[in-house]
């Protein structure tokens, strides 16, 4: 299954980068690695995430405290979000 990471979800990736490169420059990359890799991963597995209720969208948290929302659309997955865990929707 082919995975979908639009222009701002990429740029969210890396606005968290950033924000962590300040503190902690390795962590900054491992966290964007990981992201990446966990998004890829759904190409494997896209019914992994719990269903979001309510929606057709799924989120996975894998990288703690990122969540990674997508949508499984034919045979694509779209990774539409990531999102600190804390946050409000």
């Amino acid at each position: 299954m082919r995975v979908i990471w639009p222009p701002a979800t990429v740029r969210e990736v890396w606005r968290i980068h950033d924000y962590i490169r300040d503190f902690n420059p390795r962590a900054a990359a491992h966290l964007a690695d990981r992201l990446f890799q966990a998004g890829a991963s759904l190409s494997t597995d896209p019914h992994r995430g719990r269903p979001v209720y309510g929606t057709s969208l799924r989120e996975l948290l894998i990288v703690y405290p990122y969540i990674i929302r997508y949508e499984v659309v034919g045979g694509e997955v779209h990774i539409l979000r990531i999102r600190h865990g804390m946050r409000l929707q």
